[in-house]
């Protein structure tokens, strides 16, 4: 597995392994909105990959050639179009890009969709302690728990939480507002 030409740490080899490693054994997994990340992931296992409107059709065309058809492209809008638990993990790329005060509501917003005991990671590039403390903290906002890091090459950081029970995830939905 390899990410594009100048995708730099995130996409070396190394840390696409380790993040296969991780999320293989909770599949399917869901990527959001990153086409390179989705087909990367594809080559080893099943893969929605959740996409705004305007960019279904690109990405049905990098997925196609995806080999025995372990890619599903599924448009996205303000809502996941998943059913409730239906992934058993979600891999979100530069998580630490979303404004620290929209982060852990978002992330709390990911959870019921994600299996308990399921797996939310991101990968983010960085070579900064304080963007991995965040990176932690929007975690603990979001009640994940058996939060680790783990650094695969330098530059690139793997920020992996687990899902909780789902009457946790219920009372952290409705604190934060996100009920629906």
């Amino acid at each position: 597995m390899r990410g594009p030409l100048f995708s730099g740490a995130i996409g070396h080899p190394s840390t696409l392994g380790r993040l296969a490693d991780l999320v293989r054994p909770h599949a399917p997994v869901a990527v959001l909105s990153t086409v390179w990340l989705a087909r990367a992931l594809a080559e080893v296992m099943p893969v929605v990959l959740l996409v705004e409107p305007d960019n279904r059709n690109a990405a049905r065309r990098a997925l196609r050639h995806v080999e025995g058809g372990r890619a599903l492209v599924v448009v996205a809008g303000e809502s996941l179009p998943l059913r409730g638990q239906g992934v058993g993990a979600i891999v979100l790329d530069a998580l630490s890009d979303i404004d620290s005060a929209d982060a852990g509501p978002f992330v709390t917003g990911l959870l019921p969709h994600v299996r308990p005991g399921g797996l939310v990671v991101a990968l983010d590039a960085t070579k900064s302690l304080l963007t991995e403390t965040q990176l932690a903290g929007t975690y603990l906002q979001a009640g994940l728990v058996d939060i680790r890091q783990d650094r695969p090459r330098e530059g690139a950081i793997l920020t992996v939480g687990r899902a909780p029970a789902p009457e946790v995830t219920a009372v952290r939905v409705r604190a934060m507002g996100l009920a629906k």
